[in-house]
This record gives C-alpha cells, structure tokens and sequence, in this order.
C-alpha cells in the first residue's frame, strides 16, 4: 500500500495494461475514491494524458486515513476494474532529500519513486517487528462490547498505548470516530487506557448472532514525531536495500596473529541481520500481550 503524507494532494496513478501493452478504456472510466468508512473522498478530473495512463489527484486530507481508489470501465468490451489503496501518514520516517543526503548521497541517482517505495517497505517492517508505528496512521477495529460502559480490548491494538489525552508526547493517539451498532458515538464519551477504552456514560449495545461486532472505533496512532535513531536505522536498511554492495553492512574485519586482516560475515540477526539496525529496533520492541 502506497503511502502519503498528510497535508498533501496526492495523485492515484493507473497504468492499464491489455495483453502486455499499455491501453485506453474504451470510453472514459469512471474513478471513485473512498475512506475505510465507505465515505466519498473528492479528487480532481481524472487526465489520460498518455496511451494506457490515467491519474487523479485528491484533495490534502487533514486526518490521516486509508483511502481505496476504483477505476472501472471497459476494455475491449470487458468489464474492467483497477484498484489501488493508499495510506494517509502524519509524518515520514525520512524523506527523499534526507535519503539522498544520507552517506556521502550514495542514493542521489535513485528516483522519488524508487526512494518512496522502499521507504514504505521499511516504514511497515519496523511497525510490524515493533508493534508500534514511528509514523502517526489510521487504524479501524470492529469489536464486541457488554451491555455496560466497559469495553477492554487488547489483541485489535496490538499492544499500542492509547492516549486519549495530550500530555504523554511520545505518541499521538486520536479517537478519529466511533460508531456503537452503526450509530454514531461521541468521541468525547470516550475514555481510552493502554489496554482498551471505556464509555464515560451510557452502555455499548450488547452483540448479537447477526451483529456479533456492534461496535467501530477508528483512530489514530504512533509516534508523534520519528524519534532520531529510527530516522538512522531507517536510512541504513532503506540504503542497504537500493545500493546494492559487494561487502555487506554485516561484514566484520579483524587482524590475525600474523598480521593478516580477514573478513568475516555473521549469521542473520533477527530482524534485518545489521547489527545497528537491530539493536535500535530491539530497543524499541515491544512484545504483544494475549490473554
């Protein structure tokens, strides 16, 4: 899933392809951008500028979110639909010009795109190894409450801390909507802790055989700001990924009794097998909870 940054248009680009070579829909196709709520999100006219290529720009969004994108319409007389998702970040662990800034720009000849993408695969590794995101984004559980303003949950946070106030910094958590048997809730009513959340007055609806999961919360989380040594750590993985060497970050060297210098390569260590990478991500690990 692509990522953009919040506060900026982004532009959904679709290459369309018909037996291998890039192709036109037979008549215009029709573009529709939705939240994970189903919400229609707006965008510009959609150009088809070159054989095969069409792209449309959303407008910036203020909250970050998860946007699906459908392009459907005809080819050939087929019935045809494309779909691409994007993911609205609030921050970047490192930015293009960052990256080719970084040792001695060794990623100046690499383009935006190629940075962004494995910016992308870093961004979701860390998060996925650590269980937290170093990136604030969007996230929207389904869940079962009691028939009582209680309703804990752990395992849909994956162990991330929820902040329903301002004062922790670390983080950034916001109650971006819920919902209670597709009714809206009123984030103000309510409270959230570090393994689940609460109504301040009234009662979930209690679940049912047909609505096993009456409740929606949607929210956001991770780190309000990429913390310096994960901005690093970053840099190096997405530079060990591009810039492909002959002697490996991992290589060690050391001298012989006989004055001779060998060079020795260790096994993987989880996750990333570089050893400061690891290390700085280890520091940051924070093991699921299941009850």
């Amino acid at each position: 899933m692509s990522q953009a940054l919040k506060g900026t248009p982004f532009t959904f680009l679709f290459s369309v392809y018909n037996e291998g070579d890039l192709t036109d829909f037979d008549t215009t196709p029709t573009l529709t951008v939705t939240d994970a709520a189903g919400a229609t999100v707006s965008t510009g006219a959609l150009v088809n500028s070159t054989t095969g290529v069409y792209q449309a720009t959303i407008t910036a969004q203020t909250n970050v979110a998860e946007l699906s994108a459908q392009l459907v319409g005809n080819i050939s007389g087929n019935a045809t639909t494309l779909t691409q998702d994007v993911s609205i970040v609030g921050n970047l662990v490192f930015t293009e010009a960052e990256a080719r800034a970084f040792d001695d720009a060794r990623l100046n000849s690499f383009t935006d795109a190629q940075i962004s993408e494995a910016r992308e695969r870093v961004t979701n590794m860390f998060e996925e190894y650590c269980n937290v995101s170093f990136v604030p984004r969007y996230a929207r559980v389904k869940f079962s409450g009691a028939n009582r303003r209680d309703a804990w949950l752990l395992s849909p946070l994956r162990g991330i801390r929820l902040d329903g106030g301002a004062g922790y910094g670390r983080e950034i958590q916001t109650l971006l909507g819920a919902t209670d048997n597709t009714t809206a809730v009123s984030t103000a009513n309510v409270e959230v802790y570090e393994s689940g959340f609460r109504l301040t007055s009234g009662s979930w609806t209690w679940p049912t055989t047909s609505n096993p999961f009456p409740q929606t919360l949607a929210y956001e989380y991770g780190y309000a700001s990429v913390p310096l040594d994960i901005k690093q750590a970053a840099l190096i993985l997405a530079r060990h990924e591009l810039s492909v060497k002959d002697v490996t970050d991992r290589m060690i060297s050391y001298q012989d009794a006989l004055g001779g210098v060998r060079l020795s390569t260790p096994g993987p260590n989880r996750p990333t097998g570089l050893p400061v990478v690891d290390e700085t991500l280890n520091r940051y690990r924070r093991r699921e909870v299941v009850l």
